[in-house]
């Protein structure tokens, strides 16, 4: 994963400054039972900058859950999704549920990220959805710190398609 973020910096030489993150993922999944399955991940990010006057803060976002299939059509989640950036902790509960309204629709009301699936045939997927997200950068200015807090709420639409087997893009 790689990101930049552009902050405006008062009072400096360069009243722009560039932050650059990286960051990678683990996780595991599980199926213990016919109707359980269960998993976790665990996201770690830094910012880099190589010289620039920037307080790059580290962060990560750990969480976990399980799935019950109470019948083939309806799916039940719970779990807790926690958001770690350096002095600032935040906790998600992921809970919510999936139905599926035949073989080519979904409804899947999951806080945080709720969506609406449509798979024409089994080897494709347009999915329209939702995600929150939060992130704060502080910028060293030649006269004052300016912080930037970020909050939002993403809307997207996706396609996936299967490119072998298990493995989609």
């Amino acid at each position: 994963d790689y990101e930049t973020i552009e902050l405006n910096v008062p009072g400096g030489e360069n009243q722009k400054r560039t932050i650059k993150t990286a960051g990678g993922m683990l996780a595991w999944v599980g199926q213990p039972s016919t109707s359980i399955q269960v998993g976790a991940f665990y996201y770690y990010y830094s910012g880099f900058d190589f010289g620039k006057s920037i307080d790059h803060p580290w962060g990560s976002i750990g969480g976990g859950g399980f799935r019950y299939r109470h019948r083939p059509t309806f799916h039940t989640y719970w779990g807790l999704v926690g958001i770690n950036e350096q002095s600032m902790q935040t906790y998600i509960p992921y809970i919510g549920f999936d139905l599926y309204l035949g073989k080519k629709w979904s409804v899947s009301a999951l806080l945080p990220w709720p969506a609406i699936s449509y798979a024409p045939n089994k080897h494709s997927i347009y999915r329209l959805g939702a995600i929150y997200s939060s992130s704060q950068w502080v910028a060293d200015g030649d006269t004052e710190l300016d912080v930037k807090s970020i909050s939002q709420v993403n809307v997207g639409l996706s396609y996936e398609r299967q490119l072998f087997s298990m493995l989609w893009g």
